[in-house]
């Protein structure tokens, strides 16, 4: 399971990801649970309005993690 959660602050926004494997067959042992947190400087906001800023950092953590997007279907 993949969670995203955003959060307004100060200057812009925070990205939160969370994952994990919430399947209990022998396949799924080895997957490991993890979080992350992205900021969105508010010049982005800005620039590509909330939605497309929050799925360019999204796009940029699931790549910078592939545990993430590997979770995204457990």
């Amino acid at each position: 399971m993949l969670r995203i959660q955003v959060y307004p602050v100060m200057d812009g926004v925070e990205v939160w990801l969370a994952w994990n494997c919430g399947q209990r067959e022998e396949s799924h042992a080895n997957h490991v649970s993890g979080s992350v947190h992205r900021y969105v400087p508010a010049e982005d906001v800005d620039k590509r309005g909330v939605e497309g800023a929050v799925a360019l950092e999204v796009t940029v953590a699931l790549a910078e993690w592939p545990d993430a997007a590997a979770r995204a279907r457990c």
